[in-house]
């Protein structure tokens, strides 16, 4: 592998556990070879792959900490997804925390799953297949589904955008709204409440890819948010990015980035363009990483 990456950490990464690729200790291993000093895994929603993933970096040199990436809404519904950092799972109000959105995206993707079966887009596989192909995952998305289908020559990796778009897009939902209601209420916690349970584990809480979040920034760090992403590829243009790290240096913030799911750790580099992004498109320095592993910021 010739490609280097350009920064020292990649603070925001997916494996098989939520909606990446790979394991967590392909990652590590992939992570060391581009280069990079330091890896935190920050699944959805889930800390299952966690463990695996500090041990694997620890035998390969690389610094890392403990991650999740949290869905959330608030200030006007707005989506907000919410990393955390180095923060204690076995916390009482994070463990809460964890098992409701574990258990939010599992029963929804059973219920899309099931719909999609009924409707005769997914066949010749059900849903124990995908639940015994991952024994050790908590979480259950529409990439553990895909790679079901995968593993039996169902599908080939080229159906991915069409997979997606039939099966897990708001409009193929959209006929099953009202079950997926009923089943479990897919309303997402509160971005603030999160972040207080975050810092009450003793960790860090760090707005992930606030592109257009710019107007919110006040009130996000008013309700307890210690960072933000300043280098992710949704944060398409230099006035944005530069926004952000203005914004963090002047309230002493956590500034931050990676290459997602889609990046190459994501392990989605020959599923089409729109799902694949440039390793130089995000990433955290050493300075910035160091702030974070020390807590200097708190």
């Amino acid at each position: 592998m010739t490609l280097k990456a350009p920064y020292f950490a990649n603070c925001h990464n997916h494996s098989y556990f939520s909606d990446g690729a790979y394991s967590p200790e392909k990652i590590a291993e992939l992570a060391h070879e581009y280069g990079y000093g330091a890896i935190i895994l920050t699944d959805h929603d889930t800390v299952a792959g966690e463990k695996r993933m500090l041990t694997a970096a620890k035998k390969l040199g690389l610094l890392s900490l403990l991650g999740c990436e949290f869905s959330t809404t608030g200030l006007g519904g707005t989506l907000f997804h919410l990393l955390g950092y180095d923060f204690d799972p076995t916390h009482p109000k994070m463990k809460a925390l964890l098992k409701d959105s574990v258990d939010r995206a599992t029963v929804h993707t059973e219920i899309t799953f099931n719909y999609a079966k009924e409707c005769g887009r997914i066949t010749d596989i059900s849903w124990d297949d995908v639940v015994s192909d991952f024994p050790e995952n908590d979480f259950f998305c529409y990439t553990q589904v895909f790679f079901a289908l995968r593993s039996r020559g169902i599908l080939t990796d080229g159906d991915y955008p069409r997979f997606m778009k039939e099966n897990f897009s708001s409009l193929a939902t959209a006929p099953i709204e009202e079950k997926l209601f009923a089943a479990h209420d897919p309303t997402l916690p509160d971005v603030i409440r999160v972040a207080k349970i975050i810092r009450e584990a003793g960790g860090v809480p760090v707005i992930a890819h606030p592109h257009g979040q710019a107007r919110y920034a006040e009130e996000l760090l008013r309700g307890g948010i210690m960072g933000f992403e300043t280098c992710h590829p949704d944060l398409i243009t230099e006035e944005e990015r530069q926004f952000f790290r203005d914004f963090c240096k002047r309230h002493g913030l956590y500034k931050l980035g990676g290459t997602d799911h889609t990046g190459p750790l994501g392990g989605f580099e020959h599923r089409g363009g729109e799902y694949v992004t440039p390793i130089d498109r995000g990433g955290t320095g050493l300075d910035n990483f160091m702030e974070l592993y020390e807590r200097r910021l708190g």
